[in-house]
């Protein structure tokens, strides 16, 4: 009842025309996984392939070959890539349903290396290991914490943080994350940025 839905796929590299596709009887599913404070958002759909093999690309060895925007109402309001490890299509004639699963990458961080050095702010440092997801979305910062010295007119308390990065030279991006997030605070992408609150 006036509400569009549509799945962007965009190829990486690809410059032909685009194909409208009709998405599967089965599902469009946004779910946000809870993980501590970093909480991964996965798009599951279904669309329709109408001859054998038609999206065996999807299978790639690149994980950001496929980059996948979910419109609501003409806005962008997730954007992630295609799992290309989760991808199958059922064993009959088409037209058929094929399953797709994508990853904002927020868990695919934790076989990323934090190797950023020098004297950083917090969000200098979150917004490094978030870069690394592909995903460059606006961030929208809603900590509401301050230390007595902090300036609060137009600043968040993580621009205002510093520390030498080379404390967390042995961690993954993802256990960077955790330790540079204050407690209660998560991260997750929601309407088109990646929210800190």
């Amino acid at each position: 009842f006036g509400t569009d839905i549509r799945v962007l796929i965009y190829e990486k590299d690809y410059t032909g025309p685009s194909a409208p596709k009709r998405i599967g009887a089965n599902h469009i599913h946004l779910t946000r996984d809870k993980d501590g404070q970093i909480c991964g958002t996965t798009l599951d759909f279904s669309i329709m392939a109408s001859t054998d093999m038609e999206f065996a690309n999807f299978f790639s060895l690149d994980n950001k070959a496929h980059r996948v925007e979910l419109e609501f109402n003409w806005g962008v309001v997730w954007t992630g890539y295609i799992v290309a490890d989760q991808y199958s299509e059922p064993f009959i004639a088409p037209p058929y349903s094929v399953e797709v699963m994508a990853t904002d990458g927020l868990g695919l961080l934790k076989n990323e290396k934090f190797e950023l050095t020098g004297m950083v702010s917090r969000f200098e440092a979150l917004r490094y290991c978030i870069d690394k997801t592909g995903i460059s979305l606006p961030y929208a910062i809603n900590i509401n914490i301050w230390e007595q010295n902090m300036n609060q007119a137009g600043h968040n308390m993580l621009d205002q943080l510093y520390f030498q990065a080379e404390i967390l030279a042995d961690k993954t991006c993802y256990e960077a994350i955790q330790m540079l997030l204050p407690e209660n605070v998560f991260i997750n992408q929601a309407n088109g940025y990646w929210m800190i609150e």
